[in-house]
């Protein structure tokens, strides 16, 4: 799920307070993956607070999730409360990290195909026995890189990029099985050439 955006406080002893609580929580993830929320704060001096309210930090979905479970500073949760929804607001409170997301598994059946695109036989290593293969998920799927975990854009889980970086189509196969998917999606598989581009599918 998207964030909010940034956070701002004009108060240096708010933030404080709230930098110091931070960097105590953690939260952990379906996959066994750590964050660290203070990590996501950002570190400031008192001198840079000027009577003017300037960001502390920039939120995705999952933090902005564990604060409403978990903050209890009245500016945190008021910037919550203005910018998303009632409905909104009751989701976040729902969110159980730990749990895979609904329909997802491990070790789905993994199939490589041709589409309207591919001019070029299926083979393992890009043509050329250099460069890599490009993943990314036509499902509205996000990747973080740190983890190598897919998860949908809606989903209360870090991301940072929609590209998996891959040095054959084996290494895909594996690396896929080892995700959470549901059966159907599609993901576009290309390499440095023209037409090098294949589907793969998740049954």
């Amino acid at each position: 799920m998207a964030g909010i955006d940034k956070t701002y406080t004009d108060s240096y002893k708010l933030y404080k307070q709230f930098k110091d609580w931070a960097d105590t929580q953690t939260v952990k993830f379906f996959d066994g993956s750590v964050e660290r929320l203070g990590e996501w704060v950002f570190n400031l001096e008192e001198s840079e607070f000027n009577n003017e309210e300037i960001p502390i930090m920039n939120t995705q979905g999952w933090m902005d999730a564990y604060l409403v479970q978990n903050c209890k500073m009245k500016f945190v949760l008021d910037r919550m409360n203005d910018v998303y929804s009632e409905d909104s607001i009751k989701e976040m409170k729902s969110v159980n990290f730990i749990k895979p997301p609904k329909g997802h598994s491990q070790n789905r059946k993994i199939t490589i195909k041709y589409n309207e695109r591919t001019r070029f036989p299926i083979h393992n290593i890009v043509s050329g026995n250099y460069g890599k293969w490009n993943l990314f998920c036509e499902d509205d799927y996000l990747y973080n890189s740190k983890t190598n975990i897919w998860v949908s854009w809606d989903s209360y889980y870090p991301v940072n990029t929609n590209v998996k970086i891959a040095k054959s189509l084996k290494a895909i196969i594996r690396h896929l099985r080892k995700q959470y998917l549901k059966s159907g999606m599609v993901f576009k598989v290309y390499g440095l050439h023209v037409g090098e581009e294949y589907s793969v599918c998740i049954k």
